[in-house]
């Protein structure tokens, strides 16, 4: 015979947060570590007494995903702010499963609530490295570009990965015409000819390859 989870002894040394609700959605159980968590005896929170733990910011989408899983009867992860007992505002992850009859009806919800508060921390600081570092290689472009001289950088066997604007300006093309091997256009034999051409000066000689 099936044990419902508050007759289970077991349900309480699970180290997550476990919930049942009725067919409507109605919460009916939580487990001893759930209730710690919030602070609150389950009488404070049956029924959509729950509602209540959201972040106000998080109850109209926790509550529009909660009535579109019932209604789809389909479980998927939704993710929001829950209220601590100290009163602070956690990010977790609340995953749900119904329990079906022979007919294919919901009986009762089961689901688990996990606190993802440090890995959502994470995420925000990765993302925050992300835009400082996006913003510091932008400033970097924008000084290299400002520069009145010609530079670039090349991969070890010498094929050029970057040209500045200058470059570009200087050679009158496109970076694509220019990078990999195509600056070996305008080396010294490239400069030595348009010497050669322009009247042999001897004050005018190259002596460098850009």
């Amino acid at each position: 015979m099936e044990r419902e989870p508050e007759t289970d002894p077991i349900i309480d040394l699970i180290p997550a947060m476990v919930w049942s609700a009725t067919s409507e959605g109605m919460l009916d159980f939580a487990n001893q570590h759930f209730l710690e968590f919030i602070g609150a005896p389950l009488e404070e929170i049956s029924g959509v007494g729950f509602y209540k733990l959201f972040h106000p910011d998080d109850m109209s989408h926790l509550a529009s995903e909660w009535h579109d899983i019932m209604a789809s009867k389909h479980a998927r992860e939704v993710v929001g702010r829950l209220r601590r007992a100290d009163g602070q505002y956690r990010w977790c992850t609340l995953r749900q499963k119904p329990r079906l009859d022979t007919e294919g009806n919901v009986v009762r919800w089961y689901g688990v609530v996990l606190d993802i508060e440090d890995r959502k921390q994470a995420e925000n600081a990765l993302k925050e490295t992300k835009t400082a570092l996006a913003a510091s290689e932008e400033n970097l472009s924008l000084i290299i570009n400002s520069l009145p001289v010609l530079v670039w950088s090349a991969r070890p066997d010498g094929s050029a990965d970057f040209v500045n604007k200058s470059w570009l300006d200087y050679a009158g093309r496109p970076a694509d015409q220019i990078l990999e091997w195509g600056f070996l256009d305008f080396t010294i034999l490239t400069t030595f000819q348009a010497w050669w051409t322009s009247g042999r000066e001897t004050s005018s000689i190259p002596t460098t390859l850009f």
